[in-house]
């Protein structure tokens, strides 16, 4: 089972939908009740609720349980992303939340292939994680209760 996200044009509303289609809620920019989703398929709507298009790529999934705002969260953010030939991969970051973040990367199976601490203060941190072949990854940041997460694909 999966959700399906999806946000309001220029008024930033987030409609949540279960795989069946059932709406399950909605927020605003502003909500701070939100809880860890996973969205696999994600599809934007326009401010008069006309549907755009789908993507099956997982969407930055912002989860709250601590009072921080979504847009206080937005300060964080994957900025600079490649991967080099020897399999290095780079990412550059900004932790502008002044909370410390645990950064890990998955494989498809689960399995952590990185992680690392990254205190207040390091914002534009550049880091290095090995990944060796092709596929897809998901890089996760946590920092109290809240996740950010984002599909990697490696060609």
């Amino acid at each position: 089972k999966y959700l399906i996200y999806k946000k309001t044009g220029i008024y930033d509303v987030f409609h949540l939908y279960d795989s069946t289609e059932n709406n399950i809620t909605v927020y605003n920019d502003t909500d701070v009740q939100f809880e860890i989703y996973y969205f696999y398929k994600t599809n934007a709507m326009d401010y008069r609720g006309n549907e755009g298009a789908y993507s099956n790529e997982i969407d930055t999934i912002i989860a709250h349980s601590s009072g921080i705002s979504l847009k206080k969260a937005k300060q964080f953010s994957i900025r600079y992303s490649t991967i080099q030939s020897n399999g290095v991969f780079l990412f550059k970051l900004t932790n502008g939340i002044g909370k410390r973040i645990d950064a890990r990367i998955y494989d498809l199976s689960g399995r952590i292939i990185y992680k690392k601490i990254i205190t207040p203060g390091n914002a534009n941190l550049i880091e290095r994680a090995n990944i060796k072949k092709n596929g897809i990854y998901f890089i996760e940041f946590k920092y109290n209760k809240n996740r950010y997460v984002k599909k990697i694909v490696i060609l």
